[in-house]
């Protein structure tokens, strides 16, 4: 049995195939792409940084969007207050730390970089050669995947 759906989001990450959001509840979802779907309302494309609503069929399995089909996308009149470069930079730092990708992390900062306790890293490779468990704790990465981009009365 299929049910019709609304979500808004940020797209945080975008591929031909699939495309990431940031939804407007704090989650991320990853919907495959498919060929049918309208996306005659979205003025710049499916584009990282972009907010937009995506009206779909199926139903999701906790944050899993494997049984839904995307029947249109749209500009959302619903907008973070964040401009483009800002969500994409947020939206990258979001799935670095959800995928504990210590490298992708490290090309996010800018050097030198302190950690407390007082440790100085001076470059990507430093970074990269940090103790990932030390310092990508699960509290740290869960608070930083749940950071909701819509959050107005938190910027």
């Amino acid at each position: 049995m299929s049910s019709n759906g609304v979500m808004y989001g940020v797209i945080i990450d975008a591929t031909e195939k699939s495309m990431t959001l940031q939804s407007d509840m704090g989650t991320t979802v990853r919907f495959a792409l498919n060929k049918d779907m309208d996306i005659t309302d979205v003025k710049d494309g499916i584009t990282v940084g972009i907010p937009i609503k995506v009206e779909y069929e199926g139903k999701f399995e906790g944050v899993s969007a494997k049984k839904i089909k995307i029947k249109k996308v749209a500009d959302s009149d619903k907008i973070p207050k964040l401009d483009k470069a800002a969500l994409e930079r947020a939206g990258a730092i979001i799935l670095a730390m959800e995928n504990k990708d210590l490298s992708a992390i490290a090309r996010l900062c800018e050097y030198p970089l302190v950690l407390t306790p007082v440790k100085k890293i001076g470059s990507v490779q430093s970074f990269i050669s940090l103790d990932s468990k030390r310092y990508l704790q699960k509290r740290l990465t869960a608070s930083v995947s749940r950071t909701n981009l819509f959050c107005y009365h938190c910027l």
